[in-house]
């Protein structure tokens, strides 16, 4: 009876074993795909921390994404990546071509412009594609396609800035727009970047407010009417967040922001505002809620509160916010707080306030619990957000200033043009009317005369050159030459070469050929096997 005893003891400490060890791997598989999932966020967020970054280049970012890469994969220490764009490689100092790698096309508008690449320099079992997890192929698709849309933001800034006639300032971050709406006419205007966010043809245009409402998300355009009138109505900024349907059916989310100006009878006349493409930030947000099923690992601070008020839980990242008051589990958090907690619970519905400390601000998610009676909150660091709106709110006032100056500066100077173009044609006429009236009949008679022939020749022809549209025509063909290059151009199309002219002109013939170079680049034939000569006789 002992040795059943015994027997029986023993299988139940083998099944308790068994038991704990299927439970030990059990967590360190959930704890092997949190930090892999960790890993790929973190990349996702460098990406785009680097994006944000004033005036950086798409080489930069390119370079910087290729060393981003190999820390978010299975295997960072044998981890190879590379970029190519164009006619340009941008790869890892380890980088070498081996059979364990994979790649995502790079699209720009539809069209592939390069590639990226990540393998390994060592074989690796194979998992869902090769050595690689299926999250690894998500988050290789992910960055491709966010280059992409990062190239096409390059591309929408740079065609921005020739269109505005190279204003200073510019937008600083991609994927953001700006739009003046005139309350009074109900016309919007939108920066090409903004049409680029809205999918549609990257240009600047105007339309009635009603065609950007139509862009809105159906579930969402009831709030932005209402966020309008209430700016409006309590003279307040505007300021909202919401989806809005692309062409091609994927959704988009944007923080939109403006400020009222008022006519002198203190009337509404037209907003002002800028729009920013926050999706890659939702998604983020996203991703951290799920997060937040594994709040012991959750790099954010969660925490959970009862109904009346006392801490059930606080995860290791919420101590610098539950901690700043030294509430501990079990005791009642501070009296600012219990009342937030009792009205979102009584209100059954999630709420989300933004709370500062430490000198940073956090957007909480406020999620009641019914059944259970408590309240979840989940926080988000959003201190650069918020200096970021700040810095936008200043972009936006000065561009609406420099716009202004820069429209009486346009109007003058149009009128200044005008008035010297005019001025310009009387004195061409009157000076081809001088000399067919007062000049060529005299010629004339000296021909009859018997005055010599040849030089009477050569004045005629050089009075004809005068009042020929030869000047006029070169002086159209372009209007960078300068007053030099228009004189040697009359004297090559009279057939003197380079040393004849500086003779005439008392300079070298080396000047008299760069001279030459010039004229033909401005002229647009530097490329071209055109005979200068015959070409200018052309005109």
């Amino acid at each position: 009876m002992d040795e059943a005893k015994v027997l029986n003891n023993t299988e139940t400490n083998i099944r308790d074993i068994t038991d704990r060890k299927k439970a030990e791997e059990e967590r360190a598989k959930l704890s092997h795909a949190l930090n892999e999932r960790v890993k790929e966020l973190n990349c996702l967020y460098e990406l785009s921390r680097l994006v944000e970054k004033p005036d950086i280049s798409l080489e930069e970012i390119f370079r910087g994404t290729v060393n981003l890469i190999p820390p978010a994969s299975q295997y960072p220490d044998i981890a190879y990546s590379r970029i190519i764009f164009g006619d340009k490689e941008f790869k890892t100092d380890n980088y070498k071509t081996t059979k364990w790698s994979g790649s995502a096309d790079i699209m720009v508008y539809k069209n592939k412009a390069g590639t990226v690449e990540v393998g390994y320099l060592e074989e690796k079992p194979e998992i869902d594609e090769g050595p690689f997890l299926k999250q690894e192929r998500s988050l290789l698709n992910a960055l491709a396609e966010r280059l992409g849309r990062i190239v096409e933001s390059k591309k929408a800034e740079e065609k921005l800035e020739k269109s505005r006639d190279r204003l200073n300032v510019a937008l600083s971050a991609a994927d953001m727009g700006t739009w003046r709406w005139n309350i009074k006419t109900d016309q919007d205007t939108r920066d090409a970047s903004l049409n680029h966010i809205l999918g549609l043809e990257v240009v600047e245009s105007t339309q009635s407010v009603k065609d950007f409402i139509q862009h809105v998300h159906p579930d969402d355009r009831i709030a932005v009417d209402k966020e309008l009138k209430r700016a409006i109505r309590e003279h307040d900024v505007y300021s909202i967040e919401f989806r809005i349907v692309m062409p091609d059916g994927a959704i988009r989310w944007l923080s939109d922001r403006g400020k009222i100006h008022y006519d002198q009878k203190n009337e509404p006349a037209y907003m002002t505002g800028a729009v920013i493409n926050i999706t890659e930030r939702k998604k983020m947000e996203e991703e951290i809620r799920n997060l937040a099923k594994f709040p012991e690992e959750n790099l954010n601070p969660v925490y959970r509160t009862s109904k009346d008020g006392v801490l059930l839980y606080a995860n290791p990242a919420s101590r610098e916010v539950v901690l700043e008051d030294q509430t501990k589990i079990g005791d009642k958090i501070p009296e600012k707080w219990i009342g937030m907690i009792r009205n979102v619970y009584d209100s059954r519905k999630k709420q989300q306030v933004e709370l500062e400390f430490s000198g940073k601000v956090f957007l909480f998610e406020l999620i009641p619990v019914i059944e259970g009676g408590y309240v979840n909150s989940y926080a988000t660091d959003i201190t650069k957000r918020k200096k970021a709106e700040e810095k936008l709110k200043e972009y936006t006032l000065q561009l609406e200033q420099q716009k202004t100056a820069l429209e009486h500066k346009n109007i003058a100077f149009r009128e200044i043009i005008k008035e010297i173009e005019i001025e310009k044609n009387e004195t061409k006429s009157n000076i081809s009317n001088s000399i067919n009236e007062f000049v060529i009949p005299t010629l004339k008679k000296l021909r009859l005369k018997g005055a010599s022939r040849k030089y009477v020749k050569l004045l005629e022809n050089n009075l004809t050159k005068i009042t020929s549209s030869f000047g006029s025509r070169i002086t159209e063909k372009t209007l960078k030459l300068t007053p030099r290059e228009i004189e040697i151009c009359n004297m090559i199309k009279g057939n003197l070469t380079s040393k004849e002219i500086a003779n005439l002109l008392n300079i070298s013939a080396q000047t008299v050929d760069k001279h030459r170079k010039d004229i033909r680049k401005k002229i647009g034939i530097s490329t071209k096997k055109l005979n200068l000569t015959s070409y200018l006789q052309s005109l």
